[in-house]
């Protein structure tokens, strides 16, 4: 099942246009999924997902020279992180919510439900 099926109950906690650009930018979330996986192995708790964003776009740079196939806008780093949650709610808690609606987010992650 394709990444954005399975986000798509969860909609109204992402941004506009999120979902779209996730369809064709699933590499980017892949590679963010990654490094989140092995901070929390590495024993970290908390973390800054735009951390995450500006490390991919740094080493991305780097390994393409510049021609990047895709484009990591940081403003996508807090979807990336509830979307991260939404697949792996047993971390819900590794980030800090700032959004309206946070509390409703992670109660629904926990709880594995979520209303469409």
């Amino acid at each position: 099942m394709r990444l954005t099926e399975l986000l798509r109950p969860y909609t109204e906690h992402f941004l506009p246009g999120f979902l779209p650009w996730l369809a064709t930018n699933e590499e980017i979330y892949r590679q963010f999924e990654r490094q989140t996986l092995a901070l929390i192995r590495a024993g970290w708790t908390r973390f800054s997902s735009r951390t995450i964003v500006e490390e991919i776009r740094h080493y991305t740079r780097h390994r393409e020279r510049g021609q990047c196939s895709f484009k990591i806008n940081d403003h996508v780093a807090p979807d990336l992180a509830r979307a991260f949650s939404v697949l792996h709610p047993a971390y819900v808690e590794f980030w800090e919510y700032r959004r309206p609606g946070w509390q409703d987010f992670v109660i629904a992650v926990k709880q594995g439900t979520m209303h469409t």
